[in-house]
């Protein structure tokens, strides 16, 4: 990164914290009051009896989540890592209400999140759409209510885009993958349905190294040792029955006017997803327009859209729990951000009218476009819409030029010393 994406990404985190310490002292009785009080209360009977995360205990004594009489107020659901940082903070660092801590701590991994969106999409995208995409995520109100919640997902997503952070700055360091590893398996623990952030980590691995890919043992190590935790706290929370909510809901159906009714699949699921949430409430409608231009009519970013379809595959899977609750769409926020982002960015044309210019009319032009061919059409050049071979075999095969805008296939040509004929923050073209 750059000074000036420093400077950029420092004023986006300034603005970002103070929309999010607005009003923090709030009484714990806004939007989903009762889940947050629920989390809230974990980490209050931490501080009053006792740190015993394998038996995390709530006020409610009744049978109303789970069936069953509660007697000891057992909550059996996610590890209580989240409970229990706050709790800490809050036991040791006293003078603020716990609620409040519970509040900064969420306000402080969305932090995280909003500035690993930023190098990401800054890497993959450029710096314009990295720049609205971390903006979205500071600034619109939806983003901001549930980035200080008193509610795990926060914390579990900031996990999640962490274990992705160290994984893509290098996934064949061993050092950098077993941090990975960690936050992974945290993140997991902390909030289950993050799993789904397995897709872009998984691409990561195969980018790096595409035809040793199945082979490589340390790609199946990686999943395979960052699922035991959860596995483990599964299977040992079933000793506690009284304790564990019914969630088999959570799927198919949606509780309304105390009966269940079956959602899945049904046009009630789209339209109050997509366009009830997605465009009206989490995107304000206007901003939703970028969001498609950005996830179908832009160049593919293949980490991107990973993370994309990561968060409609946790859309589809549990849809159920997405419509009833607009709190599990704080996992699919990052998605909405970057390609929304993205979509604010500057069409293509520009950038053709450039690779026109600076080209031969018989000149062939490879682009990083994995297989979308409107740069190509509208620079009026032929040539591949994907760096399909090395920059060696392009060359003998007879492309000219090759247009990219991944920092990382930059900074391989460098190191190469391909001549460069023109660099912007959206494209570097290399003659051959």
């Amino acid at each position: 990164m750059k000074k000036v994406d420093f400077l950029l990404l420092s004023f986006i985190l300034s603005v970002a914290l103070l929309f999010r310490l607005y009003r923090i002292n709030t009484p714990l009785a806004d939007f989903h009051s009762w889940r947050q009080v629920d989390t809230a209360a974990v980490a209050r009977n931490f501080v009053k009896s006792g740190f015993d995360l394998m038996r995390p205990k709530y006020d409610d004594f009744s049978n109303v989540q789970s069936g069953i009489e509660n007697p000891q107020g057992l909550r059996m659901v996610e590890f209580p890592l989240y409970n229990a940082i706050f709790a800490s903070i809050s036991k040791y660092i006293p003078g603020l209400p716990i609620e409040i801590w519970g509040r900064l701590t969420s306000v402080f991994f969305s932090l995280i999140i909003i500035a690993i969106i930023h190098y990401l999409t800054l890497r993959e995208s450029g710096r314009l759409a990295a720049f609205f995409a971390s903006l979205i995520y500071a600034v619109f109100p939806f983003f901001v209510f549930f980035s200080r919640a008193v509610l795990p997902e926060t914390t579990a997503l900031s996990f999640s885009f962490l274990a992705i952070f160290f994984l893509y700055l290098n996934p064949r360091s061993l050092f950098l993958c077993l941090i990975s590893l960690l936050f992974f398996a945290s993140s997991m623990l902390i909030k289950p349905t993050v799993i789904f952030f397995g897709l872009p980590l998984t691409y990561i691995f195969y980018a790096s190294s595409p035809k040793k890919f199945l082979k490589n043992i340390i790609f199946y190590l990686y999943f395979i040792l960052s699922i035991i935790p959860l596995y483990l706290w599964r299977n040992y929370i079933k000793q506690f029955p009284e304790g564990v909510p019914v969630s088999e809901w959570l799927i198919t159906s949606v509780n309304t006017g105390g009966a269940l009714q079956r959602i899945f699949f049904k046009p009630a699921f789209f339209r109050w997803i997509f366009f009830e949430r997605i465009n009206n409430l989490i995107l304000g409608g206007f901003a939703a327009s970028f969001f498609v231009i950005g996830s179908f009519l832009k160049s593919k970013k293949l980490l991107l859209h990973s993370i994309l379809v990561s968060s409609l595959a946790f859309l589809f899977v549990f849809q159920g729990g997405n419509v009833q609750h607009e709190y599990y769409q704080t996992l699919i926020l990052p998605a909405l951000a970057i390609f929304s982002g993205v979509g604010i960015s500057p069409d293509q044309v520009a950038s053709a009218k450039i690779i026109n210019s600076l080209t031969g009319k018989n000149d062939l032009v490879v682009t990083d476009t994995t297989g979308d061919t409107t740069l190509l059409y509208l620079s009026d050049r032929r040539g591949a819409p994907s760096i399909f071979k090395d920059p060696k075999t392009l060359k003998e095969l007879g492309y000219n030029f090759l247009v990219t805008s991944s920092s990382s296939e930059i900074d391989i040509l460098k190191s190469e010393n391909y001549f460069i004929i023109f660099e912007n923050e959206k494209m570097t073209i290399f003659k051959l």
